[in-house]
């Protein structure tokens, strides 16, 4: 047929089944919005976790422990035994991953000290060590609200007083630590409100002075008894404190400690950022296998819908086809005519993948409010340009076998028409 002669039939032919089209239509835009906005949600993981990790302060600060599987009577059951790393292992490590800082882990030592503002005790927040402030302490917004419903005070700067008082014990000889101080709180850091708990920050800097340079005895400051005693001491707490410069030497140390780790022992890191990521982690690999399942399903319902709706345009065009098929049509102009129309219809119904854009930093505003993580999502469109493309082929395919099914003997159906 002739382009202008198969413009006009595709115009007439278009406008005779024009609710079908709009129906078809409106399926097609609904259908990939739908798959565009769970295929960005699968793909945006690569982007949320990351950002969730570094969004915590203390990110490149955690712990180091050992540990040791121990049977039991009951073979579904293991007990886990924690020691302290041995200190020669991590200075090794630190040949291939770059140096970092090993300090001894402070945080049992400091939970028992009292915070105080204007002389009232406040409660006791999780103690953070970070390295990358060197001057000043920071606490969390989280720890804010709660100081805000015990007392009154400037939120912008003020000062928290700081006392500890811990005994030792050296070859039998208790010792007797004591110090008081004054914390000026010139950071507020707003976390993510994932499972956000109080926190206090404090620098390594500040705790290598305050507390590390503690004289026990002469010639013996804590820091060196900390380093020095068993690694299953309890006094340790099971752990070294890492400091990294960057998240990449974080990732390599991980990668090096998981190698080194066997079914009966291994060395892990350890800190509330990973803890939570790990959990949120699990969380949204949950809401994968739910989103995946509903993606599945939608894809199966938009395939059946796809033929119902390409059969019943099909059906409503039967008589028109047949009528084209006696004024000389080929077979082949007719299927070429009807893949046109849907393939017109499939065209309009992907214009939802301009809107997906527009929809996005909604979603991004829906994590900004439940995480507290800012983050811009962007939409991969090499994965949505394959997903067209299979789509297609589908659709096309589909088509191409309703056709050949219901056009077998297409006068037939004119002259029982007519």
């Amino acid at each position: 047929m002739k382009i202008k002669t198969t413009i006009n039939l595709f115009r007439v032919l278009y406008n005779r089944n024009f609710m079908k089209n709009a129906l078809m239509v409106s399926f097609m835009f609904v259908t990939n919005f739908v798959l565009g906005f769970f295929l960005t949600f699968l793909q945006s993981e690569a982007l949320i976790i990351p950002s969730l990790s570094a969004s915590y302060f203390e990110h490149l600060s955690v712990d180091v422990q050992g540990y040791e599987t121990i049977s039991t009577n009951n073979n579904l059951i293991s007990v886990k035994k924690y020691e302290r790393p041995d200190i020669t292992y991590l200075q090794n490590v630190m040949e291939y991953s770059g140096r970092f800082k090993i300090r001894p882990e402070y945080s049992k030592l400091l939970a028992g000290s009292i915070l105080k503002i204007h002389d009232k005790v406040i409660p006791s927040p999780q103690y953070i060590v970070v390295d990358h402030i060197k001057n000043g302490f920071g606490i969390n917004d989280v720890y804010l609200a709660m100081l805000k419903e015990e007392i009154e005070f400037e939120s912008e700067f003020f000062f928290i007083d700081f006392s500890l008082n811990h005994k030792f014990t050296i070859d039998e000889e208790e010792f007797e630590i004591n110090i008081n101080d004054t914390l000026p709180i010139d950071l507020i850091f707003h976390e993510p409100k994932y499972f956000a708990s109080p926190k206090l920050y404090l620098s390594q800097e500040y705790v290598d002075q305050k507390l590390g340079s503690y004289e026990l005895i002469e010639g013996q400051t804590l820091n060196n008894y900390l380093l020095n005693i068993d690694n299953d001491h309890a006094a340790t707490n099971y752990r070294f404190r890492l400091h990294f410069v960057d998240n990449e030497q974080k990732m390599i140390v991980e990668k090096l400690l998981k190698s080194a780790t066997s079914k009966d022992r291994g060395i892990e890191l350890t800190s509330d950022e990973i803890n939570k990521v790990n959990s949120f982690r699990a969380l949204y690999d949950y809401l994968n296998i739910l989103v995946t399942i509903f993606f599945i399903f939608i894809i199966i319902v938009s395939l059946v819908m796809h033929g119902i709706v390409a059969h019943t345009s099909l059906l409503a065009l039967q008589k028109q086809l047949a009528l084209l098929q006696i004024l000389g049509g080929t077979k082949g102009d007719l299927l070429s005519l009807f893949l046109g129309l849907n393939f017109f219809n499939f065209c309009l119904g992907l214009s939802s993948n301009f809107i997906l854009p527009l929809i996005l930093p909604l979603l991004s505003s829906v994590i900004f409010t439940y995480l507290n993580v800012s983050l811009i999502i962007i939409l991969n469109w090499r994965i949505i340009f394959y997903m067209i493309l299979i789509s297609l082929l589908i659709v096309m395919i589909l088509l191409i076998t309703l056709f050949l099914l219901n056009t077998r003997r297409p006068l037939l159906y004119l002259l029982i028409d007519a």
